[in-house]
């Protein structure tokens, strides 16, 4: 390659930066020193320069030191590439070409991730003769140049595989693709690592729209045909892999071959080997999910799969069984693995070619769950051919005492095939035979078989509400509160599942049952935590929800708050699942409201505790203290919900309320560490940027939300010494989104919140506000002129002006003649409502007191006038009075005004306003 231009370094501070790379452990404060150097000596671009160096040409220093060098590179690359000169960028590509030439195999791979990462964030483009380079060393003699020059290639293909679909690197292509394949062929094999790197690099290309791919595939399937029969388990799991993305992308290639295709992943799924079968599974999955473009292909495909079903589903069955990969993912959450914000969450994570994490793959996915899914999925395609191919082995299994594990798998079966609104046509008429049969499993000594069998039965719950006697409901509510007692989470967490799905189903005919489930509610409130107590919670909002009425009984409410109230008392302010738990509380007020005014002082002091907590770490200068601003954020609607509910709302005026929110309103949104860089354990050098704390912005804007949604339930003696400050903060976040147009889509909605928030605070107040509202409608003013405005944020901006004209139309004087305009255009078309009501009646308050400033925009007016045909009589007659007004006022200018406007307008504003 072309040598790289030369760099003259500070021979000084290369020997710094070496002494601050060096990886001995001093004391706290000689390692802060370190990293503060450090950051301050990132700040100039030459770092980089002295960072390559250091990789490239330090083969006299510590590979760790290199590699720390190499990885630091990385991450300031990454920072501050746009900002790099073309000819910094070029010493780097020397460098990294140098230290991938080492010997040393961490530097080579650490230069193979370098050498990605520009490819990355500069295009194939910057770079045009890497690739060649790297694929003439995949025929090196040395079998750890070809793995380096595997595992770079690779990394380049993940992050930069939609550029390669361009024409102009269809060379490239045609000479890598069958570079990498014939390594796979050589004799005697290559390594397995390295056939390994190149299966999975060879399998991200398949997904390429490219005629070099398309022209080599049918023969990269026939390679893994072959490969599939080795012995070696990464290599068969990287082969099926590969199978299944050429089922995936080129699936009528794929089924050209079905007999032997077929035939090898059936005999993978009959592997022990956990790895092999699950990716022989997902292929199956596969096979049942893609459809083929064309119907006629794709019926061949439902052919296809009808045929195998019945050799397939009892094979797959077996692989449902639980093995120990199935105890592992199944091991009991606490608080902190609760993902509390999204129920479904599920991280997906793309195989790392790194050989030695390589095993550590396993429990993101078993088998049994992979095969699971593969029947749910096959079960869409042909729900009653799959429920035949799999009775035979259901009957058996079912009905056999001696095979627990035989019988759990096939519980699990028969819920995996029922249709996403339950079971199929074929499944339902087993039912009346199969659930009191799972009823029974309920009450097994195997943990797994219940566990399993409330899972099961959930998916039945339509069926069981609708088929079952009252009695028998009953019975299996009792069987559910009883699971929901016993010592295992996962057993716990399933029993409360199958407790929300028959409650939603069944709604009022389980009011038998209210009694034995709120009272094991209250027994096990206190001992739950993480998943299972965000199951519990789930059953208690539907349990108040459908029986209100018949909870409001002070015994049986006391059953429910009370446990609830001493969870969220005994949860510290960061712990995960207090967010569950306040969204639970806020339901529970919702439905009993002021019946609960003896625990509001309980739920107060908590909320307040944990916006107060929350806020302190926002607003204390230097505070290290980790955060969640998602804890405060579910605190504010529970805060609101409570106040509409409480009777002694005037005693919050006691409590550090206003003082907290007096705080928040002066919480500064940009981002504190804009700028600031940081190296990690691993040397990566990492920058944070952006101007503003996305955050503190939706802190701030739930804040705003909060106040706007309560302050009508704070009388307005409480509110009104704060109202100059609440209304300024508000101001001055409108103000925030005018003088900064580059960040208006982070702003919009806390420029949102404070335009509702300040209309509404302003009606509320009127008479007791003694401060101008001048400014607040030059924002609003300069706001409606955007002419990029959001839409959602113009309708509210309008709405509010009309609400200030209520309240103090006089300050809005110098800027009617500049905001009517606007105003008019976008309140023409919005639907009748009390908000545009409101509007209207306040913007004509405004024109009372400044009739000459709408001579110039009169026709606007006419037109949003026209457009309101169905105002209240009261609005009629003030636009009858501003219309004749001007009329009068006009003289002889009044007959062209009028005669500008379309003659339809014309006709019926005479007719209804007789001008």
């Amino acid at each position: 390659m072309d040598p790289s231009p030369q760099f003259q370094a500070d021979h000084d501070s290369l020997t710094q930066i070496l002494d601050l790379l060096s990886p001995e452990i001093g004391t706290l404060e000689e390692q802060r020193q370190k990293q503060q150097r450090l950051n301050e000596l990132s700040e100039s671009l030459e770092f980089c320069c002295y960072l390559a160096l250091i990789f490239g040409e330090g083969t006299d220093q510590d590979t760790l030191i290199r590699q720390k060098a190499g990885l630091a590179l990385k991450s300031q690359l990454d920072a501050y590439f746009s900002q790099i000169s073309p000819e910094m960028i070029e010493y780097c590509k020397g460098m990294i070409i140098k230290a991938y030439e080492s010997d040393e195999k961490v530097i080579c791979e650490t230069a193979g991730n370098a050498i990605s990462l520009i490819l990355f964030r500069g295009g194939l483009n910057i770079w045009p003769d890497i690739i060649e380079f790297l694929t003439t060393k995949l025929s090196s003699d040395n079998d750890s140049s070809i793995y380096s020059a595997a595992k770079a290639i690779c990394f380049i293909i993940e992050d930069s595989s939609k550029a390669f679909e361009e024409p102009k690197y269809a060379e490239d292509l045609e000479m890598l693709l069958p570079a990498l394949s014939s390594i796979l062929m050589q004799q005697p094999a290559k390594d397995d690592n390295i056939r390994s790197i190149v299966i999975h690099t060879i399998n991200m290309m398949i997904i390429m729209n490219t005629d070099v791919v398309y022209r080599n595939t049918e023969g990269y399937l026939k390679i893994l045909l072959d490969i599939i029969q080795e012995d070696s388990t990464k290599l068969r799991t990287r082969a099926v892999q590969g199978l299944t993305n050429i089922l995936d992308f080129r699936m009528e290639l794929a089924l050209s071959h079905y007999e032997s295709l077929f035939e090898v992943m059936l005999e993978c799924l009959k592997l022990k080997d956990q790895e092999v079968a699950l990716a022989s599974a997902e292929f199956w999955s596969g096979l049942a999910i893609n459809r083929m473009e064309n119907d006629e292909d794709d019926k061949k495909r439902i052919e296809l799969i009808e045929k195998v079903l019945p050799i397939l589903s009892p094979i797959l069955l077996e692989c449902c069984r639980f093995a120990e990969a199935d105890r592992i993912a199944s091991l009991p959450f606490n608080n902190e693995d609760a993902n509390v914000y999204d129920e479904n969450y599920y991280e997906d994570q793309e195989d790392d070619v790194d050989e030695e994490e390589y095993s550590q793959l396993q429990g993101l996915s078993t088998l049994r769950r992979a095969s699971a899914f593969a029947f749910e999925k096959l079960a869409t395609v042909s729900p009653d051919t799959i429920f035949e191919s799999i009775k035979p082995s259901l009957e058996q299994y079912l009905q056999n005492d001696d095979d627990q594990e035989g019988r759990e798998a096939s519980i699990v079966i028969l819920g995996a095939i029922c249709e996403e609104n339950g079971p199929t046509v074929q499944l339902e008429q087993h039912l009346s035979t199969l659930v009191p049969l799972l009823f029974n499993f309920l009450s097994s000594e195997h943990s797994k078989i219940k566990i399993s069998t409330t899972w099961t039965l959930s998916k039945f719950s339509d069926w069981i509400s609708n088929n079952t006697a009252e009695e028998e409901m009953t019975v299996y509510v009792e069987k559910l509160c009883v699971l929901m007692k016993d010592s295992d989470p996962e057993l716990c967490e399933s029993a409360c599942c199958s407790l929300s799905d028959i409650l939603e189903y069944a709604g009022e005919k389980l009011a038998p049952s209210i009694g034995i489930i709120a009272m094991t509610y209250s027994q096990i409130c206190s001992t739950y935590s993480g998943r299972c107590l965000m199951a519990l919670l789930d059953v208690v909002g539907l349990f108040v929800e459908i029986f209100a009425e018949q909870l409001r009984d002070p015994q049986a409410m006391e059953l429910i708050i009370t446990p609830l109230i001493t969870k969220l008392n005994e949860l510290s302010e960061n712990d995960k699942i207090l967010i569950p738990v306040l969204k639970c509380v806020k339901e529970v007020v919702k439905v009993f409201g002021n019946m609960l005014d003896t625990a509001f002082v309980d739920i107060i002091q908590k909320c307040l505790k944990i916006i107060s907590q929350v806020t302190n770490c926002l607003t204390i200068e230097g505070n290290t203290q980790e955060y969640d601003v998602n804890f405060a954020i579910e605190a504010f609607p529970l805060l609101t919900e409570v106040f509409k509910n409480w009777e002694n709302i005037s005693s919050i005026a006691e409590s550090d309320y206003f003082s907290i929110l007096t705080k928040i309103l002066s919480l500064n949104c940009l981002n504190q560490n804009s700028g600031q860089t940081e190296i990690n354990s691993s040397g990566n050098i990492t920058t944070s940027f952006g101007k503003f704390d996305s955050s503190r912005i939706s802190y701030k804007q739930n804040c705003f939300s909060h106040i706007n949604f309560s302050h009508k339930y704070l009388p307005n003696e409480i509110l009104e010494p704060y109202i100059e400050s609440i209304l300024k903060s508000l101001c001055d976040s409108l103000m925030l989104y005018n003088e900064n147009p580059g960040n208006k889509r982070e702003l919009t909605s806390i420029a949102n919140n404070a335009c509702l928030t300040i209309g509404n605070i302003a009606l509320k107040i009127k008479a007791d506000i003694k401060i101008s509202l001048s400014p607040v409608y030059k924002e609003l003013n300069i706001i409606l002129n955007n002419k990029t405005l959001d839409k959602g944020l113009a309708k509210h901006c309008c709405f509010t002006l009309g609400k200030l004209g209520l309240v103090d139309p006089k300050s809005s004087t110098e800027y009617l003649q500049s905001f009517i305009k606007p105003w008019c255009i976008c309140m023409r078309y919005l639907p009748a409502n009390v908000e545009k009501y409101q509007s209207f009646t306040g913007i004509c308050e405004i024109i009372k007191n400044n009739p000459k400033a709408i001579i110039e925009t009169f026709d606007f007016i006419c037109e949003a006038i026209y457009e309101y045909p169905d105002a209240p009589e009261d609005l009629q007659r003030t636009f009858k009075i501003i219309l004749q007004s001007f009329k009068d006022n006009s003289g002889e200018s009044w007959v062209q005004f009028y005669c500008a406007l379309p003659q339809e307008m014309q006709q019926k504003l005479s007719e209804k306003y007789e001008i």
